[in-house]
């Protein structure tokens, strides 16, 4: 099973993009996440891993459960492995 919490903000939001979010904000600190429908999502840049709090507030917020994640994480790590 991959990981669920130890994970790079670049990879969260891979893996929000896709789900059909889209960064619609972005200072040197933060991207701002959107998707229609739902509450904008923030994801820090500035740090190696997300924190539990902030990547379980993330999928909260995106709806992003279970088998759905496991999806989008093994599409994610497999594009950014290809480049």
């Amino acid at each position: 099973m991959p990981p669920v919490a130890q994970i790079s903000p670049t990879l969260l939001r891979e893996i929000l993009e896709l789900d059909g979010w889209t960064a619609t904000n972005e200072d040197p600190y933060n991207w701002l996440m959107d998707k229609g429908g739902y509450d904008p999502v923030p994801i820090p840049k500035r740090i190696r891993t997300v924190p539990f709090a902030v990547f379980n507030n993330c999928l909260i917020k995106s709806g992003i459960t279970g088998e759905k994640y496991q999806n989008l994480y093994a599409k994610a790590c497999a594009k950014s492995a290809t480049g």
